[in-house]
């Protein structure tokens, strides 16, 4: 059950935040959004560091592996935040989230080849194919 909850509230999420952002980009550039995004983002979390308890350890014991893999997980997730907004700045969400999508099947459906062959199917190609027309002509 609360995977389903997890999958349609995290959608809702995704579904939403492009139309917000196109909002705010009317007042902010895609530079300030960025930084007051992730200030916020901060705060609310040493927020909730300091008022319940949180499941955090020592993060100097860490494998060296999981430095650089956290570096790289935030550089994407600041980079896809910043590109998206400058996309936002000029387009319609409408306009820029469908090929977003439609890109993201197929790498979704590349890197699972890549990594895990065993789950690669055909019915899984035949469906991000269709998917993925479906999303292109939608738009």
């Amino acid at each position: 059950m609360i995977f389903y909850v997890g999958i349609l509230v995290i959608s809702l999420i995704f579904s939403v935040q492009p139309f917000l952002k196109k909002e705010i980009l009317n007042y902010f550039t895609a530079d300030e959004y960025t930084i007051i995004n992730s200030i916020l983002g901060l705060l609310l979390f040493l927020t909730k560091y300091f008022y319940s308890s949180l499941d955090f350890g020592n993060i100097f014991d860490k494998n060296t592996i999981s430095y650089f893999l956290i570096i790289v997980a935030s550089s994407m997730t600041i980079c896809y935040s910043f590109l998206l907004n400058l996309l936002l700045q000029t387009y319609k969400p409408g306009q820029v989230m469908p090929f977003i999508r439609c890109c993201e099947l197929i790498w979704i459906l590349l890197i699972t080849l890549f990594f895990n062959f065993k789950e690669f199917t055909m019915i899984k190609l035949f469906g991000t194919i269709i998917a993925a027309i479906g999303v292109y002509l939608a738009s």
